[in-house]
């Protein structure tokens, strides 16, 4: 029997940023591999990032009712940054002295984006 436990070193994240997605996004239009490597497929059908439980706000598309290949560039263009935003986020977060120095980094981006609020932009006066 395997066990498998998926742990980061809160300094490996918080000195690699781009481990977690939490860098700047300026080429969307590279492919879904590329941008995004590890997506779940929950049982209503949604195709969410990261980890199962993910807030619907950054779901890919239902593959019940659309194609992947057709929700992609959609969800790269709009919900890809907010994703980022939200992964820049939570290294914030865990960047705090008291954050935890062994962590699973996906049960704490689910945990970060199901009460996460997107900043609003400043509007221009």
């Amino acid at each position: 029997m395997s066990i498998q436990v998926d742990l980061v070193q809160r300094d490996q994240v918080v000195h690699d940023p781009s481990r977690v997605y939490a860098t700047d996004v300026s080429d969307t239009a590279r492919n879904a591999a590329q941008l995004l490597s590890t997506v779940v497929l929950e049982p209503d059908g949604s195709l969410v990032p990261v980890a199962y439980g993910f807030s619907r706000r950054f779901r890919i598309c239902n593959i019940q009712k659309e194609r992947f290949s057709t929700a992609w560039p959609r969800y790269a263009e709009t919900n890809y940054l907010a994703f980022c935003k939200l992964c820049r986020a939570a290294l914030v977060a865990l960047a705090a002295p008291t954050a935890p120095q062994l962590l699973n980094w996906h049960d704490f981006i689910v945990r970060h984006c199901l009460g996460w609020q997107e900043p609003e932009c400043p509007r221009s006066i």
